[in-house]
């Protein structure tokens, strides 16, 4: 009797789980999202939002700002957690592992659109195992050559260095960063023969191309910009496909002579493989909204970017365009990093 029992009571768990997963399939067909089934709307707790890098550089001001923003807006806490290293490989790796309900999101940039391509091994593949949801900021590349060059424009520069072939040298905040790939592009469109000089972190290298040690570099505006006014650095072009609103009057690289020149910093919103399009439209959504306010650009303006917004199919279009020229700088060029 007591087996028969607990047989029927199994029985009927079982039945109850089925017509659960039918019901919910029901909704999902007929358009009604899944967390709706369970009386929730997302998000129903607090988020966390890992930055890949240490406190106090651009993705982590950046992601401070949209998480207040994104708390206020959606009535639930979204905490930053930083896990900086590995060029961003051991924080993207947590977003990557992380449950795909959207209460792990990455603030990342433009590295997982180039690391996928960089590293001879990776744990997890960008392109599969994290979904784009927006864009939340761009930060052009300036190119700023040490005062003392007798340079005064991008036409200067490449007439010089194809002068000089291995001779002139390029710093970077490390190999693979955004900056070391900028001077890589620079260096294949322009035909010229640059030397790469890495170092740890973009400081040594602006405190280097002070000194003269190296004579030029791709970097943010906010590394260099008293630098600039002091004279002891020259800027000559933004490498951006327009004029930046951060310097309106300082001209383009492809106004200097490198048609299509562009390379810069972007950074944006991405969770797990599997995340419910509907929690991804809802932060793209908020995003979308939070950006276009006044106080947020001028914030974002402070620390020397462009606040940006975008759809996930739009973003997810843009990553794989960058994703994409980034494979064509690595063909010709073959920079590898262990």
């Amino acid at each position: 009797m007591r087996t028969a029992a607990m047989g029927q009571k199994t029985w009927a768990k079982f039945f109850h789980k089925g017509l659960i997963v039918r019901m919910l399939a029901l909704m999902l067909a007929a358009g009604i999202p899944a967390s709706a089934a369970w009386g929730q709307a997302y998000p129903s707790r607090t988020v966390r939002i890992i930055v890949s890098y240490p406190p106090g550089g651009p993705s982590d001001l950046i992601s401070r700002v949209i998480a207040q923003k994104l708390t206020d807006a959606l009535g639930q806490t979204f905490l930053i957690d930083n896990r900086g290293g590995g060029n961003g490989v051991i924080g993207n790796e947590i977003v990557v592992r992380a449950p795909a309900e959207g209460y792990t999101l990455l603030h990342g940039s433009t590295s997982l659109a180039s690391n996928n391509n960089l590293f001879f091994k990776l744990p997890y593949d960008a392109s599969k195992d994290l979904v784009p949801i927006t864009l939340t900021a761009t930060t052009p590349y300036f190119l700023v050559i040490n005062a003392a060059l007798p340079i005064n424009n991008v036409k200067d520069l490449i007439a010089y260095a194809k002068t000089k072939p291995g001779q002139v040298n390029f710093a970077s905040a490390g190999n693979g960063a955004g900056t070391h790939l900028a001077g890589e592009m620079f260096a294949v469109e322009t035909g010229t023969k640059l030397v790469h000089v890495p170092y740890k972190g973009t400081g040594p290298a602006v405190t280097d191309l002070i000194s003269g040690h190296v004579q030029l570099m791709f970097v943010g505006l906010p590394a260099i910009i008293q630098h600039v006014k002091t004279g002891r650095l020259r800027l000559l072009a933004v490498a951006d496909p327009k004029r930046s609103p951060l310097m309106p009057e300082l001209p383009t690289v492809a106004e200097g002579g490198v048609p299509g020149f562009e390379s810069s910093a972007w950074f944006g919103l991405f969770g797990p493989a599997g995340m419910p399009r509907e929690a991804r439209n809802r932060i793209a959504a908020a995003v979308a909204k939070i950006m276009q306010s006044r106080e947020v650009q001028e914030q974002i303006t402070s620390m020397g970017a462009v606040s940006a917004w975008n759809t996930p199919e739009q973003f997810e279009a843009y990553f794989k365009e960058e994703s994409a020229r980034y494979v064509n700088l690595f063909k010709t060029t073959h920079i590898k990093v262990d």
